[in-house]
């Protein structure tokens, strides 16, 4: 689902859920990087892939089926993928996915 606005916390880095900590909003505009795959979690209702913006040193969490799609594609090179990144929500998480 698209969204107007994404919640990052004070370092810049993208929340992948809203319910704790103060929460800053900030306009969802595409934007360019290279992201690469740092780690994963599992939430309460999610399992998420965290990406790491190295040049900017924040971090985006990635729902699982979006990385799938994305590695589908060939998008993964080495553990980085580069394109034109936007914030996305499914039900109550927030989350990275690669649009081209």
């Amino acid at each position: 689902m698209a969204v107007d606005k994404i919640p990052v916390d004070e370092k810049g880095n993208m929340r992948e859920y809203t319910g704790y900590g103060d929460t800053e909003w900030r306009d969802n505009e595409p934007f360019h990087a290279t992201l690469l795959v740092e780690d994963y979690e599992r939430g309460r209702s999610a399992v998420r892939i965290i990406m790491r913006d190295c040049a900017r040193n924040v971090t985006y969490p990635m729902f699982i089926s979006d990385f799938v799609n994305m590695v589908a594609d060939s998008k993964l090179n080495f553990g980085e993928v580069g394109g034109t990144w936007v914030g996305c929500k499914k039900g109550s998480n927030y989350g990275l996915k690669l649009v081209a």
